[in-house]
Formats: C-alpha cells, sequence, structure tokens
C-alpha cells in the first residue's frame, strides 16, 4: 500500500475518533474544558514530546537519505559499468567477447525478471553464480596491448557497486531506534486529542494537521528504510531493464581483427 493510501485511511480513521471523543459528554467537560483552563501547562508539556519526536525523527531521517542516495549511486554506478565492460569486451576476438557478454546477459536477465524485493534464495544463487562467471571471464582473458587495464578497472568497479548495493538495500535503522520513533509518533497522535480549542472546527484542523504530519514522517522513514519495499522511494530494476534493453540488439557476432600476441 502506497503512501498516500496510508495517509487517508489515516485521515478517515483519525477524524472518526475525533468527532467521537468531542461528542462524548464526560470526555468534554473533564479534560477538554480542564485542559482549557490551565493553558500554562498542558500546551507546553506537549510541546516537549513534538520537540523529541522532531527532533528524533529529523536525525533518522537525515542518515536515511544519505543511504538511500548512496544505494541510488550504487545502482546507477553498477549499470555503467556493466554497459562499459560490454562494449569493451565487443573489441575483443569473439570466443572472450562471447565470455563476457552472456553472463552479463544473463545476470541481467535475471535482475529484471521480478522486483529486486521479489528475488528467491535460489534466484540470488544464480546471479551470484552469473557475476561470479563475469568476473571469471574477465580475469582469465588473454592480455589485451590496450583493454586489459581499462576491463580490469571497469570490473574493479562493478564490484565496488555491486557491493554497495547489496550493503544499502538492507534496512539500516536500529531496531530499536525505529521503536523509539514509533512511539515518539504515537505520544503525539494521542496526545493531540488532548489538546482542547473551544471552536471544534478549528481544533480538528490543528489537531488533524499535527496527527497527520506524525504519521506521514514515520511512512517516510520507514519508506527510506526499506528502499526494495514498494513505496515512494523504492528501487526498482528499471535501469537494469533499460541497459538490457540496449544491449539485446548488439548480442551478435563482431568482426574483430586483433589477435592476442605469443
Amino acid at each position: 500500500m502506497r503512501l498516500p493510501q496510508k495517509g487517508f485511511i489515516f485521515f478517515i480513521s483519525f477524524s472518526g475518533l475525533f468527532f467521537t471523543l468531542r461528542n462524548y459528554e464526560d470526555f468534554n467537560r473533564n479534560v477538554l474544558l480542564a485542559d482549557i483552563a490551565d493553558l500554562g501547562g498542558v500546551p507546553w508539556l506537549y510541546s516537549v514530546v513534538g520537540i523529541i519526536f522532531s527532533v528524533l525523527a529529523a536525525f533518522i531521517i537525515q542518515n536515511e537519505w544519505q543511504q538511500w542516495s548512496n544505494l541510488v549511486a550504487a545502482v546507477r554506478g553498477e549499470v555503467e559499468g556493466l554497459e562499459q565492460l560490454w562494449h569493451c569486451a565487443n573489441h575483443l576476438p569473439e570466443d572472450t567477447r562471447l565470455s563476457i557478454c552472456h553472463p552479463i546477459y544473463r545476470y541481467l536477465t535475471l535482475l529484471t525478471t521480478k522486483g529486486l524485493d521479489k528475488i528467491s534464495r535460489d534466484e540470488h544463487a544464480a546471479l551470484d553464480h552469473a557475476f561470479i562467471t563475469i568476473c571469471d571471464a574477465v580475469y582469465g582473458m588473454p592480455d589485451h596491448p590496450r583493454l586489459k587495464s581499462t576491463v580490469d578497472s571497469i570490473l574493479a568497479n562493478i564490484i565496488s557497486h555491486r557491493s554497495s548495493r547489496l550493503l544499502y538495500s538492507s534496512p539500516s535503522t536500529p531496531g530499536i531506534l525505529k521503536k523509539t520513533l514509533e512511539f515518539a509518533a504515537a505520544l503525539v497522535i494521542v496526545l493531540s486529542l488532548f489538546i482542547g480549542v473551544r471552536s471544534i472546527w478549528l481544533d480538528y484542523v490543528f489537531t488533524m494537521s499535527i496527527a497527520l504530519l506524525a504519521y506521514v514522517v514515520y511512512l517516510v522513514v520507514d519508506d527510506l528504510d526499506n528502499p526494495l519495499r514498494p513505496g515512494l522511494w523504492q528501487i526498482t530494476p528499471h535501469d537494469y531493464q533499460e541497459l538490457l534493453r540496449r544491449l539485446e540488439p548488439t548480442l551478435k557476432p563482431v568482426a574483430v581483427s586483433w589477435s592476442p600476441s605469443t
């Protein structure tokens, strides 16, 4: 379920709870009227809870955004590296070219068959095998007067970006920290119902704004912490699919005049 849908469900649910409590006479008389009569206490205490939640959320979001940016950079770096390696391989003898291009093609096919979040354990093993085959083909290729060092450098960059992608794809926020944020968001949402304002519609607007904002902040953190799960910041195999689409027409025999020296 996407963030706008979750936000809409929360909006409807919280509105129902708000008007249910406001129509409950004992709650209005014993809680809200007492709160309005004591403006010097409860609002200030509530603002402290809001400040603590804001600081905690800002710290986590800053860290999660950095992790997500690193993941995006890793995906783009891996895609660019694979494309460079493919084009370099087209300047090698046919058997060497195919030994590099075929495992790249298989690797991209496995990555794009499903979403990155739906790859099974067996498919992960097949991906690892395809990538190891790429590495073996590059390390075992004959010396080339111009391309050998370039290909080795490109492969090293691909390995680095792939490792970063796998690292940053996993949730990075410690469980205790995320639970603390959940608790703080729940406090901000629930306690907002106990801040009284004489005008029910003015009360509704401000209470709903505070509660909805706290909920959306939590959803943003949760989305950023799970970059492969469907959401606003989901990392999809789109870049790999585009690369596969560009490379498929070139998976055919290429005339190469160079032959390895003995």
